[in-house]
């Protein structure tokens, strides 16, 4: 159609060019009386502008013809550009590829066990969040400069999620999966995607999580009190300067839960101290607030076994600051150790 088009405009301008020029007669003796008069010189200056005029639109034509040929067409070309959704290089047994969804707003890239379809993995990248900005989500250092976000929603769902390339891309299991091999499908995604990764401690925390240890035995009343007295003498031994309120010694969120691998589970440590605590640029920061309260030693409380895995704590206590409050602890076995799992503060508000 295009073509077509152009080919009519061509006819159009040179007819327009040269409508009505004819060499007459006339014109040949005119022409032959200036050659005798200039000594068979011809003067070709009344001819210039009907060469410059064909010229012109021989160029035209030639330009139109190559824009024909190089495949343009009506109307604008807009390339729609993917995401890199790249294949991970590392997926466990006995999960195969399946097959890759492709649609307006995602791009999905499908892992099954042929054993059990129930059982199975994704990478995908999305536009929308949906609710995955939640700050509830377990941060996890990703990358230099890159952050994700944990999300564990029972024994056979979870999910890590970050944002990069304008998109949110999301690591999902819905099975049988381990942490572990989770943080290991996104550790071998982001390394085809060039980055140079930091989830090395958290894999090997996570195999260690795995291996079968014997049975922690009983949890006595006074390893539960020695826990507690620890977790507060580490709590104030922490430096934060006046003012600023800056950690002293300390970079990182991670650090800091570090202080309590010992007595206490990450996710613990977590839940108690995220809310207090901010990373920026220039350090890390303690809120300017009150601590939890603590375990009071010589104060009467309560111990007993909740079920085969799990201990319970509860202290009552009346004090100015906190007034009349419940203490709850919980204990269970994290790799082979008794650590403080659960703490909550009961003040009655709730009604039970």
């Amino acid at each position: 159609m295009m073509e077509k088009k152009l080919n009519q405009l061509k006819s159009e301008m040179l007819k327009g060019e040269l409508a009505g020029f004819k060499f007459t007669p006339d014109m040949k003796r005119d022409v032959m009386k200036k050659m005798d008069t200039h000594g068979g010189r011809f003067n070709l200056g009344r001819l210039v502008p009907l060469t410059l005029s064909l010229a012109f639109v021989a160029i035209f034509l030639v330009g139109i013809g190559t824009l024909i040929r190089s495949g343009y067409n009506e109307g604008p070309a807009e390339l729609l550009k993917q995401p890199e959704l790249v294949a991970p290089s590392y997926v466990p047994e006995p999960y195969e590829f399946k097959h890759t969804k492709v649609s307006d707003e995602s791009y999905t890239h499908f892992y099954v066990n042929p054993a059990d379809p129930t059982d199975q993995f994704s990478y995908r990248m999305q536009k929308a969040g949906g609710d995955l900005d939640n700050p509830s989500f377990d941060p996890v250092g990703l990358a230099p400069g890159l952050d994700g976000h944990y999300s564990y929603l029972g024994e056979n769902h979870s999910y890590l999620w970050w944002k990069a390339e304008g998109y949110y891309q999301i690591v999902e299991q819905t099975g049988l999966m381990s942490k572990a091999d989770l943080l290991k499908v996104t550790d071998s995604i982001l390394q085809e995607k060039g980055y140079e990764t930091l989830l090395a401690d958290d894999i090997e925390r996570e195999l260690a999580q795995q291996v079968e240890y014997p049975p922690a035995g009983k949890l006595t009343r006074e390893d539960a009190v020695e826990m507690l007295i620890q977790y507060e003498m580490i709590t104030r031994s922490v430096e934060i300067e006046e003012g600023t309120q800056r950690v002293k010694d300390i970079e990182t969120k991670e650090d800091y839960y570090a202080l309590y691998s010992k007595i206490m589970t990450r996710q613990q440590a977590f839940v108690l101290f995220e809310p207090l605590l901010e990373e920026t640029s220039e350090g890390l920061f303690f809120a300017a607030t009150e601590y939890p309260p603590f375990f009071e030693e010589a104060e009467p409380f309560e111990f007993h076994m909740s079920n085969d895995k799990e201990y319970t704590l509860v202290q009552e206590q009346n004090s100015e600051l906190h007034g009349k409050i419940k203490l709850i602890f919980g204990f269970a076995e994290d790799i082979g150790k008794w650590k403080i799992n659960y703490f909550r503060v009961d003040d009655g508000s709730s009604g039970k």
